[in-house]
C-alpha cells in the first residue's frame, strides 16, 4: 500500500521517489522487484522519521538545515522537523553549471517553495538590469551546456557547426523551423505522488498531456507543411549515459511518432545531435515544462509554451498559448515575430533571480569548477590526479575556500530571521543607478559570443541563428527594453 501512514504522515509516498526515478515510472504499477526495493525503500523512510523525532524532542534544534529534501530519508528529516514545529531549510548546489560547487542554493522548506518565491519576486526584479558580472556568470554556464562537460548535461556537445542540419532533416526550401521539446515526466511524477509540487499557475491549460500535445502539433504541421517540425524526446527516456534504464514513455513516444508527413522530423537521441546545434537553426521552440525554455531564450529564440504549472520559471518569457485556438494562433505570431533581443534581456535578467541573487557565492574563493575547456597538459594533469584520488581537486578548492563577509551577513540573516530565501534581503536600490544601455551592450556581446560556440559566424546562410541576429541589430535601431 504506497499510502501507509505513520504518526500521521503518509510516507508511503515519501519513499516512492527513487523507485520512480530508477525506473521512470509514471504510475504506481510495481513489478516484484521494484516493490521489493520500495519497501527496503520505506523502512529507510520510517527509521529516519522515528530518529528524527527522537533526535529533535531530545536537541531542540531551532532550525534545520537539510540537503536535498527530495530524497526520502533527507524528506523525512524534514517532515519531521516541521512536525515539531522547527524550521527546516533546503540546501543544495547552484544550478550555474560552471560554478555549481562555488554556490549555495538555501531557502526554506523545499526546492519548490524556493522556485514559487522567485516567481514571485520576478514582478519585481524583471526590470533590473544585469552588471557586467552577472552577464559574465550567466554566460559561463551556458558555455558549460554548450560543451556538456558535466554529467549533469543530457546532451551531447555542440560541435560549432549547424549548417550540416539543413541537409540532414532537408530543411533548406522550408519556410520556418520549429523543435519541440519532449520532457521525462518521472521527474516531476515522484513529486506529484507525494503532493510536493508546484500548485496550478493557470486554471486550465489547452493539451492534458504531452502526448495530446503531440499529437495537436503533427496535425497542425500536417496542414501547414509549408513549415518544417523537428521533435525531439528528451535523452532521459531512453537509456542514457546516467541511466540505463528505458522509460515506459518511449514505447507510447515511437507509436505516436510514427507514420509522419514529411516535414515532421525527429531527432532521436540515438542521431547524436547536440540540442544546441538546433538552436542554430531553429526558429522557435516549443516547450511543455523543459528548462530548454530558459536556455533557448538566453540566445533571444521565441519559446511557445502551454502553461504547464511544471514550468520553472515565468511565463512572461515566453510565448503563451492558454486554449488550443490561441496556442496554434501564438504559434504563427513567435513564427513571424522571429528572433528578439528583448528575450535575451529577460532571460538573463531571470538566470540573475535565479543563479545569482538567490544562492550564497563562493566561487571566488573556490577554484574547483566544470570546466569547458581543457589544455592537453591540463587534461593529462587532472587525469593523474584523478586516478590517485577522484577528489582530488575539490579537497583542493577546499583548503582554500574562504566565505566573504557579504556572504556571510546574507547566510546569518536568512537563519537567523526565518527568512523565506535570500531575495527577502535583496534591495533594489543598488541597482536603481545601473545603465540600461549598458545592460544592452553587454548582453548584446555575450549573446554574439554564445552564438559563434553554437554555430559560428555562419551569418551567410539565410536559417542560421548567426545570420537572425545580424540582420536584427541592422533593422531595428532602438529598443526600450527596461
Amino acid at each position: 500500500n504506497f499510502d501507509f501512514e505513520y504518526d500521521g504522515v503518509r510516507l508511503g509516498r515519501v519513499a516512492l521517489y527513487h523507485i520512480i526515478l530508477r525506473y521512470k515510472v509514471i504510475e504506481l504499477r510495481f513489478s516484484s522487484i521494484q516493490w521489493q526495493e520500495y519497501l527496503l525503500e520505506l523502512e529507510h523512510v520510517l527509521m529516519t522519521y522515528i530518529a528524527s523525532i527522537n533526535y529533535f524532542r531530545q536537541e531542540q534544534p531551532d532550525r534545520v538545515i537539510i540537503y536535498n529534501t527530495r530524497y526520502p530519508t533527507n524528506n523525512a528529516v524534514r517532515i519531521a522537523a516541521k512536525k515539531m514545529a522547527i524550521q527546516p531549510y533546503f540546501i543544495h548546489a547552484g544550478s550555474n553549471m560552471a560554478h555549481q560547487l562555488g554556490s549555495i542554493l538555501i531557502g526554506k522548506n523545499d526546492h519548490s517553495d524556493i522556485l514559487l518565491a522567485q516567481l514571485v519576486k520576478w514582478q519585481e526584479l524583471k526590470r533590473v538590469p544585469c552588471t557586467d558580472k552577472v552577464v559574465k556568470y550567466i554566460s559561463e554556464h551556458f558555455q558549460t551546456l554548450v560543451y556538456a562537460k558535466t554529467p549533469f548535461v543530457y546532451s551531447q556537445p555542440s560541435t560549432g557547426n549547424t549548417e550540416f542540419l539543413l541537409d540532414y532533416f532537408s530543411l533548406r526550401k522550408t519556410k520556418s523551423v520549429c523543435v519541440a521539446i519532449i520532457s521525462s515526466a518521472d521527474e516531476h511524477y515522484a513529486q506529484y505522488v507525494f503532493e510536493n509540487f508546484l500548485p496550478p499557475r493557470l486554471k486550465n491549460i489547452p493539451f492534458a498531456s504531452q502526448e495530446e500535445w503531440l499529437q495537436e502539433l503533427i496535425k497542425y504541421f500536417t496542414v501547414h507543411s509549408e513549415h518544417t517540425l523537428i521533435i525531439r524526446p528528451h535523452p532521459r527516456i531512453f537509456p542514457n549515459k546516467r541511466e540505463g534504464v528505458s522509460s515506459p514513455f518511449a514505447d507510447k513516444l515511437r507509436k505516436i511518432l510514427s507514420n509522419l508527413p514529411d516535414n515532421v522530423k525527429i531527432n532521436w537521441p540515438e542521431q547524436n545531435i547536440s540540442l544546441y546545434a538546433l538552436s542554430g537553426i531553429a526558429d522557435v521552440f516549443l516547450n511543455s515544462w523543459s528548462s530548454v525554455g530558459k536556455e533557448m531564450s538566453l540566445l533571444g529564440i521565441p519559446v511557445l509554451s502551454y502553461g504547464h504549472s511544471w514550468l520553472p520559471y515565468p511565463f512572461d518569457m515566453n510565448y503563451l498559448g492558454k486554449t488550443k485556438q490561441d496556442y496554434f494562433e501564438q504559434l504563427a505570431l513567435a513564427i513571424k515575430t522571429g528572433w528578439d533581443f528583448g528575450i535575451c534581456v529577460k532571460a538573463f535578467r531571470w538566470y540573475a533571480i535565479e543563479q545569482v541573487y538567490s544562492v550564497i557565492h563562493h566561487h571566488e574563493n573556490f577554484n574547483h569548477k566544470h570546466k569547458y575547456t581543457f589544455s592537453l597538459s591540463s587534461r593529462i594533469k587532472h587525469k593523474v590526479n584523478s586516478v590517485i584520488d577522484p577528489n582530488y581537486e575539490i579537497k583542493k578548492s577546499l583548503k582554500k575556500m574562504v566565505l566573504d563577509q557579504k556572504e556571510s551577513v546574507k547566510l546569518n540573516n536568512l537563519i537567523s530571521k526565518e527568512q523565506d530565501t535570500l531575495l527577502d534581503d535583496f534591495n533594489t536600490t543598488e541597482y536603481t543607478d545601473l545603465d540600461y544601455s549598458n545592460e544592452k551592450d553587454l548582453i548584446k556581446k555575450a549573446v554574439w559570443e554564445l552564438i559563434g560556440m553554437v554555430c559560428g559566424d555562419q551569418s551567410q546562410t539565410k536559417f542560421t541563428l548567426a545570420n537572425k541576429f545580424k540582420q536584427y541589430f541592422i533593422e531595428v535601431e532602438e529598443h526600450d527594453y527596461a
